[in-house]
């Protein structure tokens, strides 16, 4: 039978609570945002989250 093991997981619970607490810090990306929106406003934050979504994107092109 296939189980939770066989993935490499020795302890799922371990797994499950270190992916939470990785997602809840803040990366660059969100710290690049909040810093241009407060400098620029409304504009200054759509324009570094346009920034942030491309860059990603093509960091997902160029790994794959």
């Amino acid at each position: 039978m296939f189980g939770v093991a066989d993935l490499g997981v020795a302890d799922y619970e371990a797994f499950v609570v270190a992916v939470i607490v990785f997602l809840a810090i803040p990366g660059v990306g969100n710290l690049a945002i909040i810093t241009s929106t407060g400098k620029g406003g409304i504009a200054g934050g759509l324009a570094a989250t346009l920034g942030v979504i491309v860059a990603d994107q093509m960091l997902m092109w160029l790994a794959v």
